[in-house]
This record gives structure tokens, sequence and C-alpha cells, in this order.
């Protein structure tokens, strides 16, 4: 599988979900985790999603949310 066929079978997911676990991703794709988070670094470097511990997450589920102090300061 190319990589442009892995990034779509990753962004898939996640923007369905909001987030994916990388072990999810793995059996998903059949591929190792270091080529899991090759894929997901480029990805993170187009703003396409964000890496947490663990997995990945949309980068629509994060634009939406602010902190409590951000709240905070908005008031």
């Amino acid at each position: 599988m190319i990589p442009i066929e892995r990034h779509q079978r990753i962004l898939a997911p996640v923007e369905q979900r909001g987030a994916v676990s990388i072990n999810e991703l793995t059996e998903i794709l059949g591929v190792s985790h270091m080529t899991i988070r090759r894929d997901v670094s480029k990805l993170e470097e187009q703003g396409l999603l964000v890496s947490v511990s663990g997995g990945v997450r949309a980068v629509s589920r994060l634009r939406g949310t602010q902190s409590s102090g951000e709240k905070h300061a908005a008031e």
C-alpha cells in the first residue's frame, strides 16, 4: 500500500470517530507501529490530525474546544 492510501485509511476513522488508537490503526492497516507513527507525523505536519498519547485525534474536534483558562479569559 502506498503512503497516500495509508493516509486516507488513517484519516477516515479519525474523522468519523474523532479519535483512534495507534494499536487500532496498525490492525486496520496491517502495518507496523513505526509505519503508523511516520504517517501520523506527516499528517500532523499537514494539520490534518493531532497526535495524542497512544493515538490520534481529529483537528476539527480540537478547534472547537477551549481550555478552562481560555473560557475564563473570554468572560
